[in-house]
């Protein structure tokens, strides 16, 4: 379990880059926000995005706004990592439920 977690906070790393490539794109015209495209292209920039706007919901949280680019990239990177962890421990807990609580044959 140990091993994934790491190897899943490993691409959540990758994911809060892409997602900063992705919103510093969108924010200066260069890809089409997801309300300008249609539906599987909106919700593919959205997913891809989402750590850039779970970090900035953390520090909306916090209380504070981020005073320079550099911090907000920080914790989207983190914000990544951690969504990529959480989804890969709840995965394989997923999968045991759905096990245990099949319909027997």
């Amino acid at each position: 379990m140990s091993r994934r977690l790491a190897i899943g906070g490993a691409c959540g790393i990758a994911w809060g880059i892409v997602a900063t490539a992705v919103f510093l794109a969108m924010f200066r015209s260069l890809i089409p926000t997801p309300s300008e495209t249609g539906f599987p292209l909106g919700f593919a920039l959205v997913a891809l995005y989402l750590p850039f706007v779970v970090a900035l919901g953390l520090e909306v949280l916090v209380g504070r706004s981020a005073q320079a680019l550099v911090e907000v990239v920080g914790v989207t990177v983190a914000s990544g990592a951690g969504l990529r962890a959480i989804l890969s421990a709840a995965i394989p807990w997923a999968r045991a439920l759905a096990r245990n609580t099949a319909p027997p044959r």
